[in-house]
């Protein structure tokens, strides 16, 4: 009757455990990135949202909008950044990615103000994040208000 395993089987199942371990690795760090890059993008697109939805409740009856940097987002209050209520402003800091942008329409170019009630956007076009591992994403911003991640 045996009471314990031998030598070998205990090496033959680390063997296998250490295979699927150094198989199972880069897929998991893989789909991490990746559901990080995907809740950062929907992070940017939710509060380039807020923006829109506070101006079509009139919150505070000004137009509200988003400012755009390199190295973040900034939600604010009034019919421009340089004119904003600076009481309501709500940064997105973008450590994680560099941003870029391909706007066209009215006012600055590294901003998108919606106007009050209506909440149409004064710039239309494409915010691209780049991301560290090369990962790049899209937010549309089309003439109509609709944000959508391509």
């Amino acid at each position: 009757m045996r009471k314990a395993f031998t030598l070998t089987e205990i090496l033959i199942v680390l063997a296998i455990l250490s295979a699927l371990l150094a198989t199972g690795w880069p897929i998991l760090a893989g789909y991490q990135r990746s559901a990080a890059v995907k809740e950062y993008t929907i992070k940017a697109v939710s509060l380039i949202r807020q923006a829109e939805f506070e101006a079509v409740a009139g919150f505070l009856n000004v137009p509200h909008g988003v400012k755009l940097f390199t190295n973040k987002m900034i939600i604010f209050a009034g019919s421009s950044y340089s004119s904003r209520n600076t009481a309501f402003d709500r940064e997105l800091p973008l450590d994680e990615a560099v941003v870029s942008w391909s706007l066209s329409g009215s006012g600055s170019s590294s901003e998108v103000v919606f106007s009050k009630s209506r909440a149409e956007p004064s710039r239309n076009g494409t915010i691209k994040f780049t991301f560290k591992d090369g990962v790049i994403k899209n937010i549309i911003v089309s003439n109509l208000g609709l944000i959508e991640i391509q």
